[in-house]
C-alpha cells in the first residue's frame, strides 16, 4: 500500500500575509513497485503519473501540474501529447519511463519560461526520496519549500497495528473481490486495473483543461483583507 511522502500545491499568493490560496495539489506516492505522483482534483478523474527517472521525481510532479492547469491546446499539454504517441498522458495510470520519447528539456524549458502562475508550495516528510530541488532554481516564482522542523512517532503499538491490519485486510478483500470476479466469468474487467494504484481505467472525455487559478483580489480572504 503506497504512502504520501511529498506534495506540490499551486495556488494563489495572499497578497498581505505571504501565504496562498490553494488551487491544486499533486501528492507523491511511494511503495516498494515505484513511485508517483496523484491528484484527484481534475475533471477527468484520478491522475496518478509515475516519473520519467527518480532523479526527475520533482521535476516532472511540476510538468504534470502545470499541464493539469493548462488549457489542451497550451504548450506543456501539446507537447505531452506528441510524446505519448497517441495514448492519453491525463488519465488513468501514466508510466512516462515508458515512452519511447520524452524530451525531458524540452519540457523543462516550457515549465520555466511560462509566467510566474501563482505560488508553488513543495512539501517534503522525512521519508521521501524526493531529493533532487534543481528544478527550482529556473523558476522566477514565489516558492516555498517546507520540511519538517520536528518529526515524532507515536509510541503507542494499537496505532500502527491498526494501519497494518488495516493494508492487510485492504489486501485481502480486493483479493477476494478478484476471485469472486474471476468465479462470476468477469476476469475480462479485472484486466483493466492499474498495476500501481489499483484503480480503473476512466471513461470520462480527455481534453479538458482547468481555468487558471483566481486572481488574489477575487478571494474573499483577500476582500476583507484577512
Amino acid at each position: 500500500m503506497a504512502t504520501g511522502t511529498a506534495s506540490l500545491l499551486l495556488g494563489a499568493p495572499h497578497r498581505r500575509l505571504g501565504g496562498v490560496t490553494p488551487y491544486l495539489s499533486l501528492w507523491f506516492y511511494e511503495d516498494a513497485t515505484g513511485a508517483y505522483w496523484c491528484t484527484e482534483q481534475v475533471p477527468q478523474g484520478r491522475v496518478s503519473w509515475a516519473p520519467r527517472s527518480p532523479e526527475r521525481s520533482l521535476a516532472d510532479g511540476l510538468v504534470l501540474l502545470l499541464a493539469l492547469t493548462s488549457l489542451p491546446r497550451d504548450p506543456i499539454p501539446l507537447a505531452l501529447s506528441q510524446m505519448a504517441g497517441g495514448l492519453p498522458w491525463n488519465v488513468g495510470h501514466v508510466d512516462v519511463s515508458t515512452w519511447r520519447h520524452y524530451d525531458s528539456d524540452l519540457l523543462d524549458g516550457l515549465v520555466a519560461g511560462i509566467d510566474p502562475p501563482g505560488k508553488l508550495v513543495v512539501s517534503l516528510l522525512p521519508e521521501t526520496s524526493v531529493s533532487d530541488l534543481s528544478a527550482l532554481d529556473a523558476l522566477d516564482w514565489d516558492v516555498d519549500v517546507l520540511a519538517p522542523a520536528r518529526s515524532h512517532r507515536s509510541s503507542n503499538p494499537d496505532l500502527h497495528a491498526t494501519s497494518a491490519a488495516g493494508g492487510r485486510a485492504q489486501n485481502r478483500s480486493a483479493a477476494s473481490a478478484a476471485a469472486s470476479a474471476a468465479r462470476a466469468g468477469m476476469a475480462g474487467a479485472a484486466g483493466s486495473t492499474h498495476p500501481h494504484d489499483g484503480t480503473t481505467g476512466s471513461t470520462t472525455a480527455t481534453g479538458t483543461g482547468l481555468p487558471t487559478p483566481r486572481d488574489p483580489d477575487e478571494h474573499p480572504d483577500a476582500a476583507r483583507g484577512a
